[in-house]
């Protein structure tokens, strides 16, 4: 958008000059406004485009009447409503005023708008130094009198944000009522910066509708090119919190970003990252976009890298749910610098799950795995990453974490997965999860139809799939593993790819003498002509021991098969591969879920 913005005082009379593609306004004040008293006129657009801006108007308005001329964007089209509303020296909401014009393509439309006294509707506006918190309600007229208070809230976040960020207070926050808030009311992407905080009245109530184009090549980072987004957010410092809200794309553009957090604590330059994300995400629902929400980075004008507490909400995309990447996606543009993003998924307990239910891909657009989508992505220099008492349902996939650069850590402990006919957790490249415990993961199935991949050269669903590739060792690592439910999926855990060499250090424990492992794998099969098994090592040769003792299996001496073993075995592991250590192995003594036997 261009515009040109002036205010001239004037002789009694519109200026009527033609001035190409634009708005002529004559601003004027009736008898029950000093135009002396105003100090600043805040413009808020609507209509075909949406606009905020904040006017200098200290003695322009003392003869009663002043100039601006609005230039609106080339090839814009329809109706404009202004509205405007002046503060005195103190700033406190003296008058307000609006007006509505029809754009006339390539010449200018002269208006008049007249303001009149708002105090008794609204009080007094407090400094904007000094102002935490304001507040956003779509079902008032966008010309009702307005100065952000509670009992006179903004028509659209977009102007509450705009009024925000001229507070100096540390911390702000825009309280938004119940509505719909989208395109032309909005202008996006909605931009929360210098810890500017939004809060809805609830995702089931407060919804968010629509992207808009954001260049993010001058910032760098995750990504470094033009894309769509919903909402920007983050900061280097201050705490931000995003909640009660619920976010769609509506219908413009394609490959549309949901919230897109680019800056944060999770990288320090000069020391280590911050412990205490500063990003907190509460109760939010997103649906409809490619990638719902994105945990990334940006090179300038410093280094920084989102760190994001995620909680109680629900999360669905067509392509990507939860998308982490520290060090940027080449393929968007983004760099590999050493930038770092980090994010907690649930905080331990039950009432703050998050779920992950409907990352389908209807078609071959999105940018999940083999066009699948996916829960969650995690990708290089994310670090810490932790996933705790989340539900994974209905999902292609439900989480694949891929890593090739230095050993990045990620714990995934007390979660559900089920319904997932790619897979439920994918490892690829060198990723180090340090921590699998206490999950359940039941009725991960393939489409009995399918032919397409889902993990390697797997067509199954796997509850676990670890796959290494690349010519860097060690592979996927699995520090330790203790006390899961493996039932009724395609495959329990299946290993393919790197081999498991001697003499080289590669962490996977699924249990030892001293530390039994406690999983139990309990009727993984297929119950058709494509075998599924409990545990399937399809590596390349190797005579290293893998610890794996002391869990619970289909039969207290597991039974054992090698490449193409019937459906049902309990450990298959191709010819030359790594020696399990057993020991301690019992039956299960759980009931099969239907239709698998043991």
């Amino acid at each position: 958008m261009r515009w040109v913005a002036l205010i001239v005082a004037l002789a009694g009379c519109q200026s009527g000059y033609q001035d190409g593609f634009a708005v002529d306004l004559t601003i004027a004040v009736d008898d029950t406004v000093s135009g002396a008293d105003l100090a600043t006129l805040a413009l808020s657009v609507s209509g075909a485009e949406v606009f905020a801006d904040t006017i200098d108007a200290a003695g322009k308005l003392s003869g009663g009447r002043a100039g601006y001329l609005y230039r609106p964007t080339l090839g814009a089209r329809g109706p404009l409503h202004f509205a405007l509303t002046g503060q005195d020296a103190t700033g406190t909401l003296i008058a307000v005023g609006a007006t509505d014009v029809e754009l006339v393509v390539g010449g200018t439309t002269t208006a008049l708008v007249t303001l009149t006294s708002s105090v008794a509707r609204c009080g007094a506006t407090p400094p904007a130094g000094l102002r935490t918190d304001f507040y956003v309600d779509s079902k008032l007229a966008p010309d009702s009198p307005v100065n952000g208070e509670q009992r006179c809230p903004f028509p659209s976040i977009t102007a509450a944000v705009a009024a925000a960020s001229l507070s100096s207070a540390v911390s702000k926050t825009v309280h938004v009522a119940a509505g719909t808030y989208d395109s032309p009311r909005e202008r996006f992407p909605i931009e929360l910066r210098n810890g500017i905080s939004l809060v809805g009245e609830g995702a089931a109530v407060t919804n968010v509708v629509g992207a808009g184009l954001y260049d993010h090549g001058p910032a760098g980072g995750t990504v470094g090119q033009v894309w769509w987004v919903s909402l920007l957010i983050g900061d280097p410092a201050s705490t931000q919190t995003l909640s009660g809200i619920s976010l769609s794309p509506g219908t413009l553009g394609s490959m549309q970003w949901g919230i897109y957090c680019d800056q944060g604590n999770a990288y320090r330059p000069t020391g280590p990252a911050a412990t205490t994300p500063n990003l907190i995400v509460d109760q939010v629902a997103t649906q409809g976009f490619d990638r719902s929400i994105v945990i990334g980075t940006s090179d300038r004008p410093a280094p920084s890298g989102c760190a994001a507490k995620l909680t109680r909400s629900t999360v669905a995309s067509v392509g990507v749910g939860l998308f982490v990447a520290g060090a940027g996606f080449t393929d968007l543009g983004g760099s590999n610098n050493p930038n770092q993003a980090s994010v907690e998924v649930g905080d331990g307990t039950d009432a703050g799950a998050n779920t992950f239910a409907g990352n389908r891909n209807p078609g071959t657009t999105g940018t999940g795995a083999n066009h699948k989508a996916t829960g969650v992505l995690v990708f290089d220099g994310s670090t810490p990453v932790s996933f705790r008492h989340n539900v994974f349902s209905d999902n292609d996939l439900g989480m694949q974490l891929v890593n090739f650069g230095p050993a990045i850590v990620a714990d995934i402990d007390g979660n559900t997965f089920s319904g997932m006919t790619g897979g439920a957790v994918q490892l690829g490249g060198n990723y180090h999860l340090r921590s699998l415990s206490n999950n359940f993961f039941g009725n991960n199935n393939a489409t009995a139809s399918t032919s397409q991949t889902t993990c390697g050269t797997l067509t199954l669903s796997a509850a676990v799939c670890v796959r290494g590739y690349g010519t860097i060792p060690p592979g996927p690592q699995i520090e330790r593993a203790r006390n899961n439910v493996f039932s009724g999926n395609d495959v329990g855990l299946y290993v393919e790819g790197t081999p498991f060499s001697v003499g080289k250090t590669r962490l996977f424990d699924f249990g030892t003498n001293a530390d039994p492992g406690g999983n139990l794998f309990v009727c993984n099969s297929t119950e058709r002509a494509s075998p599924g098994y409990d545990v399937w090592f399809n590596t390349g040769s190797s005579s290293a021991v893998v610890p794996f003792a002391g869990n619970g299996w289909d039969h207290a001496t597991p039974t054992r098969g090698a490449a193409a073993a019937a459906d049902r075995i309990d450990l298959v592991v191709t010819t030359g591969g790594p020696t399990l250590d057993l020991a301690g192995s019992v039956w299960h003594g759980k009931p099969c879920p239907s239709p698998h036997n043991p």
